[in-house]
């Protein structure tokens, strides 16, 4: 797919966010990520030091920060995927497999079952599936989502803060540990278990690399 960015300039623009000083790119690009939920550029200045993050576009109507600085900018998706926003990429897969099968099958080609942390998010992923289903009452689609105790965690063991499960949608047999969405309830969540098999989403990150 295409650049994320309309025009990309050497340096970064004022709109940007000056983050700390660090005394390695790579460094600067680790701290923009873990601090912003969509970048479109990471600029370290090779003399000052300087980290700044951009969330915006960079944009040749925006004065340039003066400077020595080396810049990230947003790449591509990985084969297969399909930009949806800025540093996400979503793929589907109609295939209906198992939850194990269906987590199995995003991380053999670099992603992973979507996370669906947000009602921005959730919104991505039903319109993205929407685009992709002719009719979606039938469909229904693994998300990332694993049941410990009563609580429900992503893969890395954080606790899912954003849920979407339906009235009645959490029916807590005991091998309902994980949860698919609903295109009969508007994408609404519901418990399943592992011998159930729907279709997939997997997301990815976008590729950065250095101008």
């Amino acid at each position: 797919m295409g650049n994320l960015k309309e025009k990309v300039l050497e340096k970064p623009t004022t709109s940007c966010h000056h983050l700390s000083t660090f005394s390695r790119p790579t460094m600067c690009l680790a701290a923009c990520l873990n601090s912003f939920a969509v970048l479109h550029a990471v600029g370290w200045d090779k003399k000052s030091l300087s980290c700044v993050c951009c969330p915006s576009p960079l944009r040749d109507t925006e004065a340039s920060m003066p400077g020595d600085w080396q810049t990230y900018v947003g790449g591509t998706c990985l084969p297969g995927y399909e930009l949806v926003a800025p540093r996400i990429c979503l793929k589907y897969n109609s295939t209906s497999v198992n939850y194990t099968v269906a987590d199995a099958l995003c991380k053999a080609d670099g992603g992973f079952l979507i996370r669906i942390d947000s009602a921005e998010k959730n919104s991505l992923f039903i319109n993205f599936i929407e685009n992709h289903v002719d009719d979606t009452s039938g469909t229904q689609v693994w998300v990332q989502a694993t049941k410990n105790g009563s609580s429900w965690y992503f893969d890395d063991n954080t606790r899912i803060d954003f849920e979407n499960f339906g009235d009645g949608a959490n029916s807590n047999g005991p091998n309902e540990k994980w949860a698919r969405a609903r295109g009969a309830l508007a994408f609404q969540w519901q418990d399943g278990q592992d011998s159930d098999e729907f279709s997939v989403v997997c997301e990815s990150k976008t590729m950065l690399y250095w101008t």
